[in-house]
């Protein structure tokens, strides 16, 4: 199974659209795909079930007090299921720090997860608790990086954590890559912008990049990711590209 945290400290660059719509990709794609919201902040949890959810939450999975699949809510398209947050998770990140192995209670808890093909999980856009137990759960990171002048602005930092993860913590994290969001071919900098990025990190930078589009302001209000109300978007299309080229890269290792 794949494990992807999506993570980037830097608010307001595509994550959590990238997150909805690479999973709602990935399952149109044929895969099985658990979609977990491990921000306490619930923005994906927002926008794809709105404020009036009452069901069980990734605490409640964290806590013990639930299964993953009790907490797992079906989106669209089939085989999307995504296991919302909570505002109580800000409590138990203070709560962990205290406790034994906290930096591990993702990982025990979604030791025996099955049924799915893809484990992605919507990192906060912070270096927090629930950041670290993403890390230690997944086997990868995806860092989403918006297509302007301040694109790499506090990388460093996530590139330490990452490392400092893999040295002492989970050995197999690895960087699984990173996509360009936002991106305006009117803007006349932006090739130089993808041009400085590849140059950093070469290989690791996926060919397909994503649009800035209004419809992706759309979707939360629809609760809906972009595949399910407007299919031949070009943002849609974008993200399921993007997850051709994911799988494609890892068939190439195999």
């Amino acid at each position: 199974m794949r494990k992807i945290a999506i993570a980037n400290q830097r608010p307001g660059v595509g994550k959590t659209t990238t997150a909805i719509n690479l999973a709602a990709s990935f399952a149109f794609l044929g895969k099985r795909v658990l979609l977990v919201d491990a921000d306490p902040q619930g923005g994906l949890t927002k926008s794809l079930l709105h404020d009036g959810y009452k069901g069980r939450t990734l605490y409640d999975v964290l806590q013990g007090i639930s299964g993953v699949d009790d907490a797992a809510v079906p989106a669209e398209p089939r085989g999307f299921y995504i296991i919302p947050s909570s505002s109580e998770l800000q409590g138990l990140e203070v709560e962990l720090r205290s406790q034994k192995g906290w930096e591990r209670r993702f990982k025990d808890a979604f030791k025996k997860l099955e049924g799915f093909d893809i484990l992605l999980i919507d990192s906060p856009p912070t270096l927090s608790t629930m950041t670290v137990n993403s890390f230690v759960a997944a086997n990868s990171v995806l860092i989403p990086l918006q297509c302007d002048y301040f694109a790499l602005e506090g990388l460093p930092q996530l590139l330490k954590t990452i490392k400092l993860i893999k040295s002492s913590l989970n050995p197999m994290l690895e960087i699984e890559g990173f996509v360009i969001t936002m991106y305006d071919r009117r803007f006349r900098f932006a090739p130089n912008i993808v041009s400085e990025i590849k140059k950093y990190f070469d290989e690791k930078v996926f060919e397909t990049t994503i649009p800035r589009s209004v419809r992706f302001l759309e979707s939360p209000v629809l609760g809906k990711p972009l595949l399910s109300f407007a299919p031949d978007s070009k943002g849609a299309r974008r993200y399921v590209d993007l997850a051709r080229e994911m799988m494609g890269k890892w068939e190439a290792v195999l």
